[in-house]
């Protein structure tokens, strides 16, 4: 039995030994420690030395894993293949997509390191701000967010206030807004407001916009508007050049008192004007009236200011004329230009018109001469008084 025994032994011990004569075959031991066949992939080496040749590198956006690329070799630079990662906007911000962070080092897209080990990549963005910090006009226009399209101006016009204003505002009868200061923070998206009215009904509410059109929109932050401002801190002025037409200008012959003959050295000028005004509109004719300049000025004599009494009411739309009586030859070349403060009411409301005076409502005796003459449904008559004055102004 022990014969048989040792028999075996030596057997089973002559093999291990011719094993390990073969050429190629050797015993592999691995080592111990946290480095041990480390990484997903590809390994090689004999006995204690394992090289790892492959990794895996794994993509995010947030917390969410968008790709896993495995088997990625060592020393080469990993690649995103797919779709750029993208982030909701929010009230301030819109994100665009800049590159990638290992939680340590951030990246541009294209530029990361050769992989040396596993590694995450988390997308990064770059925040662009919706809108600069100022006061903005929201409402049920712009879906009550900070629009850089209805930002107020600051009105270098006020003296002694702080005042902001919008012009060209369109607004309907169920338009509602108020006024926002709002400033893009990045810790807390549309977390820094400040309304205007800061409690009570929006603008528009109640009936405030009372027609279609376009609107001058005064806003005071210092709430010091008076009684006529909303709450103390808003007022809307109807803009002029959709409500106001100027006519153009036309003239009337002077008549000598001692011969009653038609004189050439001095002519009345007339400015005509059409009122597009929301529906139950009555003009305040104790309040409206036309202001002039005569550029160069003229005589201290020559009054300035008309009221607006005569308004014409026969057509779909009123009409109203300032005539400028008594210019004098010397004048007939200078500019004459108009300024319109109307007044109207809707029911015991008050708005106001008041126009600036720009280019359309420029005219000079000789513009409105050349005009007429050369204009060809002119009365023969016409055409030869407004002749009649440019001989005179030629001859100086």
């Amino acid at each position: 039995m022990n014969k048989t025994v040792k028999s075996i032994g030596s057997i089973f011990l002559a093999l291990v030994m011719l094993l390990g004569l073969l050429p190629g075959m050797g015993i592999v031991t691995f080592a111990d420690g946290p480095d041990a066949g480390a990484g997903a992939g590809n390994s090689s080496g004999n006995g204690s030395n394992i090289e790892v040749t492959a990794f895996t590198v794994t993509w995010k956006n947030g917390e969410t894993v968008i790709k896993t690329d495995s088997n990625v070799q060592s020393g080469t630079k990993p690649q995103y293949k797919g779709m750029p990662p993208t982030k909701a906007e929010d009230a301030d911000f819109t994100y665009t997509y800049s590159g990638w962070t290992d939680g340590q080092e951030t990246y541009a897209p294209g530029e990361l390191p050769n992989v040396t080990g596993n590694v995450t990549y988390t997308a990064v963005f770059t925040a662009v701000p919706k809108y600069e910090a100022g006061y903005y006009i929201v409402g049920n226009m712009n879906d009550w967010s900070p629009d850089p399209r209805y930002q107020l101006a600051l009105n270098t016009a006020a003296t002694g206030v702080t005042e902001y204003i919008f012009e060209n505002l369109s607004l309907t009868t169920s338009s509602q807004f108020k006024v926002v200061y709002a400033a893009p923070n990045a810790s807390n998206p549309g977390g820094t407001r400040t309304w205007f009215p800061t409690l009570g009904d929006n603008f528009g509410q109640n009936g405030e916009i009372p027609a279609a059109g376009k609107y001058t929109l005064y806003f005071r932050p210092d709430y010091n508007g008076g009684s006529d401002w909303f709450c103390n801190c808003l007022l809307l002025k109807a803009d002029p050049s959709s409500m106001v037409t100027f006519l153009g200008g036309g003239l009337r012959r002077r008549v000598s008192l001692s011969t009653g003959e038609v004189v050439d050295y001095q002519t009345d000028i007339r400015f005509g004007f059409e009122f597009d005004l929301p529906e139950g509109a009555v003009i305040d004719t104790t309040e409206s009236y036309f202001r002039w300049s005569l550029y160069p000025a003229a005589s201290a004599t020559v009054g300035n200011k008309i009221d607006i009494t005569n308004i014409d009411t026969s057509g779909s739309k009123p009409v109203a004329h300032m005539i400028i009586t008594g210019i004098p030859k010397a004048y007939y070349s200078a500019n004459i230009t108009c300024f319109v403060h109307l007044v109207y009411k809707i029911g015991n409301d008050s708005f106001v018109i008041d126009t600036n005076g720009d280019g359309a409502y420029v005219r000079s005796v000789d513009l409105v001469c050349q005009g007429l003459v050369n204009a060809a449904g002119t009365q023969q008559v016409w055409k030869d008084y407004a002749q009649r004055l440019l001989d005179a102004i030629a001859a100086g």
